[in-house]
């Protein structure tokens, strides 16, 4: 008697079946006749201030110091008041001032909220403040990198406040 439980069964036909090829399809494109279309609106780069363009290479290399100062709290003063020929100094002295007037305000903020309100509430007021400190310090470092990269650059979110503050305060 034979055992035909150990034996394995081979196929009648080895051969695949062949594949069929099919042809890419072009996606289609839904218009909506009903609905508005948005306007197409092209990135535009970061564009340079015109104190760059005022700016020569010899204004840059004399001044880099100065421009390096006006990121540094209060001595932002130095380069505003002693270096008024220079466009270079003179643009980063705006933005380092914008970015000094921005520290004092939350300072104030700061200590009246802290005076105010109840104990409790001081460790909220440390952290906001921990943040601010750092959102202030990350800034006054993205100034000195323009600086060092001989740029005349705006800071972000708070740059294009330089010249109707500085306008202000007649600086």
């Amino acid at each position: 008697m034979e055992d035909n439980q150990n034996t394995v069964p081979t196929p009648t036909n080895p051969t695949p079946e062949p594949v069929q090829e099919v042809a890419p399809v072009a996606p289609t494109e839904v218009v909506h006749e009903d609905l508005p279309t948005a306007p197409v609106v092209e990135a535009t780069p970061a564009t340079e201030t015109p104190a760059t363009a005022t700016a020569d290479e010899h204004d840059i290399q004399q001044n880099t110091m100065f421009a390096i100062l006006a990121y540094i709290s209060f001595l932002c003063f130095i380069p505003l008041f002693t270096k008024k020929d220079s466009a270079f100094a003179r643009f980063h002295a705006k933005q380092g001032f914008v970015l000094f007037f921005i520290s004092l305000v939350f300072v104030v903020m700061m200590t009246v909220l802290k005076t105010i309100s109840p104990w409790t509430l001081w460790r909220v007021w440390n952290l906001i403040s921990n943040i601010g400190w750092i959102a202030i310090l990350v800034m006054s470092a993205i100034g000195v990198m323009h600086v060092l990269q001989k740029h005349s650059k705006e800071l972000p979110f708070i740059g294009h406040l330089a010249d109707p503050l500085t306008e202000k305060f007649k600086l």
